[in-house]
């Protein structure tokens, strides 16, 4: 089996062995669960594989006479997938701290249970504190199925446009580029694409109007441009001079989908949540927010506590954590049995 592509080295060691016999690789040799391992007969990374994908759990391997080489491999998806990773402890780590200078909270340890026991069931983080045992589980919501998705792609294929237009459009006024829910999947020929809109941009910027009242609609335009599989609005305004944004038009039933997800997410986390609270623990659920244009704390508060109505299973707290710009904003959605109208000192409170 030939080296595959999509793997990244990350390490490798030698070790000597006689003929048939079974050696454990070295725990010391081995960091996370992500890890593959490939035996190779030679040392040229090209060559066949010996023994082919190992999964780390279960590393024992038949050895030939000699010197051998172990390579550890590394699935290039799992660099997506640590920093995924990372940013939902950043996530976690801010509803700490706040928990912390909120409540005179000492935290002892802080630990992280479903990377040691890999489960389902395993919440994401328990806090040991001097005053008792708190257990988090993130999850990001959305405003629609599929929107992180549909927004990776977008920001993926159009966010590069704002540095490449940045000094470049007429003043005054700043501009917004909407695009429609799930105009851009499948779009291939990125660079193609993002000259063609630059080209379409700069042509036809400079003959919108200011947006007001008085001169609708002659401050946007609607078209397909040339080069360009999906169709695109170009709007102007007033202020943030010369500034490009790149915004997702809203589905025609936004709310009723919004609330969709937000029932869903409660049905994922809310039973996990409750087991591993049990009757000494204070659970917390994390609700993260990426969405500058089609969601804020208001619906999500609004949509939350319509659905909680329905539940017996509700964290003690929720936290809402919107992440969508450089400084994050925390709102407490639920803090006992006060919903977020009711919470005394709601936030917003900056990361």
């Amino acid at each position: 089996m030939p080296y595959a592509l999509n793997y990244e080295l990350i390490g490798r060691f030698h070790y000597e062995s006689e003929r048939g016999t079974q050696k454990r690789i070295p725990k010391a040799d081995i960091v996370g669960r992500d890890y593959r391992v490939f035996v190779l007969a030679y040392v040229n990374i090209e060559s066949w594989i010996h023994s082919a994908r190992l999964l780390i759990k279960n590393a024992e391997i038949g050895t030939g006479r000699g010197s051998n080489e172990i390579f550890l491999m590394r699935d290039a998806r799992y660099g997506e997938l640590a920093m995924k990773k990372e940013h939902e402890k950043r996530v976690c780590k801010a509803v700490i701290d706040i928990i912390k200078k909120r409540k005179n909270v000492l935290v002892d340890k802080i630990e992280y249970p479903d990377e040691k026991e890999h489960n389902k069931q395993a919440v994401d983080v328990l806090l040991k504190c001097s005053s008792g045992e708190i257990v988090l589980e993130h999850t990001q919501i959305e405003s629609y199925s599929k929107q992180i998705e549909d927004w990776s792609q977008i920001r993926k294929l159009l966010t590069p446009l704002k540095a490449m237009l940045a000094g470049k459009l007429p003043t005054p006024g700043q501009y917004e580029l909407v695009v429609d829910v799930g105009a851009t999947k499948g779009a291939k020929s990125t660079k193609r694409i993002q000259e063609a809109l630059i080209k379409w941009i700069k042509k036809k910027a400079p003959l919108l109007q200011l947006g007001s009242p008085d001169v609708a609609p002659e401050h946007f335009i609607r078209e397909k441009p040339d080069g360009v599989p999906f169709e695109v609005t170009l709007y102007r305004w007033p202020g943030s001079d010369g500034k490009l944004w790149i915004v997702e038009d809203a589905p025609s039933d936004l709310e009723e989908k919004r609330r969709k997800r937000i029932s869903e997410a409660l049905q994922e986390k809310c039973p996990k949540l409750w087991r591993a609270r049990g009757d000494n623990r204070t659970s917390i659920l994390v609700l993260e927010l990426d969405d500058i244009s089609l969601g804020n704390h208001i619906w999500v508060g609004k949509d939350l506590e319509q659905e909680l109505v329905h539940r017996s299973d509700t964290p003690d707290e929720i936290y809402l954590v919107r992440t969508e710009q450089d400084e994050w904003a925390v709102w407490i959605l639920k803090e006992g049995v006060s919903l977020f109208r009711d919470v005394a000192d709601p936030g917003p409170y900056y990361i």
